[in-house]
């Protein structure tokens, strides 16, 4: 009788409070979104791989699936916006998959980027300069957005100093040579032509010839960029392996519209010969 005592009171009632602990943490795990997300990581990687392949029907056939499973995830509705776009679809359907996207998720900085382009794409300058520092102030340091925006206010709005300081932005960050470009064509709209100069001595170093020649002769013409060449700000390289740079991790928080791991990262050519 003294040791049923013992099993009820001291260690043994210790260990029952363990027991009823761990019980409570599996009931937990079973019943959070990651156990249910499994599926779903699976077919998006699947159609991460496909995306990244330039399978772009098997990309979309994927991305659909896992809506099918799980209709709120907007990461699936990013990377269909992708997809499409990159097939040549109709631009009003790829900004419905970034808007769906934002929706579901307003902190997601890459598809307010990627619309900011569209947006300009199609002329509506005032849109794509509002969806760009929206992007900006979900995620300072998104270098896209902040290129996105040099390239709006030099080509669509004539605001060379905001231009400036997003390719300043840029170039703390990275030494990317459409970067200078764009800066040094900024410094030359701005009356700055010293600072150009220097712009075309580093896109010489870059060894970026082609475009250190035009940004000269943008120098000696008087700023009339008119004679550049310069595609669609919008459009992405085509080069198979370009569009999909990063290759994603996937995390359950894209449930619900938290902070996403899951990230393409798209290369502007904002110029061209």
């Amino acid at each position: 009788m003294k040791k049923s005592k013992l099993n009820v009171s001291g260690k043994g009632r210790f260990d029952i409070k363990i027991i009823i602990v761990l019980f409570s943490f599996i009931l937990l795990f079973i019943w959070t979104p990651s156990s249910f997300a499994n599926p779903i990581k699976q077919i998006f990687e699947a159609a991460t791989r496909a995306l990244q392949s330039e399978d772009y029907d098997r990309a979309i056939q994927l991305y659909e699936k896992t809506l099918e499973l799980y209709p709120d995830f907007a990461p699936s509705y990013y990377y269909l916006g992708l997809a499409h776009k990159a097939k040549g679809a109709d631009t009003q359907e790829v900004i419905w998959f970034f808007k769906k996207a934002i929706e579901l998720n307003p902190n997601y900085a890459q598809a307010f980027d990627n619309l900011s382009r569209l947006y300009f794409s199609m002329g509506m300058l005032d849109e794509a300069e509002e969806a760009g520092l929206q992007a900006l102030k979900i995620n300072p340091e998104l270098i896209s957005a902040h290129i996105s925006l040099g390239w709006i206010y030099i080509l669509g709005k004539s605001q060379p100093r905001n231009a400036i300081y997003h390719f300043e932005k840029v170039l703390e960050k990275e030494k990317i040579s459409y970067a200078y470009f764009g800066l040094g064509i900024a410094y030359v709209q701005d009356h700055q032509k010293f600072r150009a100069l220097e712009m075309i001595t580093a896109l010489r170093q870059l060894g970026e010839e082609a475009s250190a020649t035009q940004l000269e002769n943008l120098v000696h013409n008087g700023g009339d960029i008119q004679s550049l060449k310069l595609s669609p700000l919008a459009r992405p390289q085509r080069k198979k392996g370009v569009i999909v740079k990063e290759t994603p991790s996937f995390s359950s928080s894209g449930f619900g519209g938290g902070n996403m791991k899951v990230r393409l990262r798209e290369k502007i050519e904002p110029l061209e010969k």
